[in-house]
């Protein structure tokens, strides 16, 4: 009879072992994947000269890209890094 109360002891004792650690690797899988992915606003500023407007503001790839007009010597298309802020390069199309 002892050792029937001991086996069942056991084994409500591991149950709760391994409910507990189930527990605790959900919490630490849903603890790192929040802090990967943290959720972060670059802010920029980006002058523009007087004349010069935004056209259109497309995604090429991993990076935005805006198509402006106005600019004297031209069409000019900016890309920016998104997660910088930085402008990456300014390509100008010359008009003819």
């Amino acid at each position: 009879m002892k050792t029937l109360t001991l086996l069942k002891t056991l084994t409500a004792v591991m149950a709760l072992i391994i409910i507990a650690g189930s527990a605790f690797v959900v919490y630490k899988i849903a603890d790192s994947k929040q802090k990967s992915n943290p959720n972060t606003t670059t802010k920029s500023e980006f002058l523009l000269p007087f004349p010069e407007a935004i056209e259109s503001v497309t995604a090429c790839g991993d990076r935005l890209c805006l198509m402006t007009t106005g600019h004297q010597k031209g069409r000019r298309l900016v890309i920016i890094n998104p997660t910088s802020g930085a402008v990456q390069t300014i390509l100008t199309f010359k008009e003819q």
